[in-house]
């Protein structure tokens, strides 16, 4: 699900976007005994991965009608996916699901962008 607002003022354009990713299930049994710690687990013995919200936020200064310069966050509160069960984690090489994801493992993501239209 996702919200977004635009605001245009001037030669200014804000942009803000919140995503929520739902909650998901690993394909991984684990075991009933192997299901420790801050985990939630269906009824079948899989992870779930619960879900989180990123947020982004841009802004942008149109130079002309033809040159833009943009400056922005992706994930704008450095949030991660949840981690995998240790059971699961092969002595923490995998710290999160390889098979079930919402969003990217990197965290926040700092850009500038220049746009420029030549017709």
């Amino acid at each position: 699900m996702e919200l977004a607002h635009n605001l245009n003022i001037s030669k200014w354009n804000l942009y803000l976007r919140n995503t929520y990713y739902g909650d998901t299930t690993g394909p991984d049994v684990i075991r009933t005994a192997q299901q420790i710690g801050d985990f939630q687990f269906d009824s079948y013995g899989h992870q779930v991965i619960r879900g989180k919200l990123i947020t982004d936020l841009s802004l942008a200064y149109n130079f002309t009608e033809k040159a833009t310069l943009t400056l922005g966050v992706n994930n704008l509160f450095d949030i991660y996916p949840e981690k995998n069960v240790k059971a699961n984690n092969n002595n923490d090489q995998f710290v999160y699901s390889r098979a079930t994801f919402q969003f990217g493992l990197n965290g926040r993501y700092i850009f500038a962008r220049a746009s420029f239209k030549l017709f």
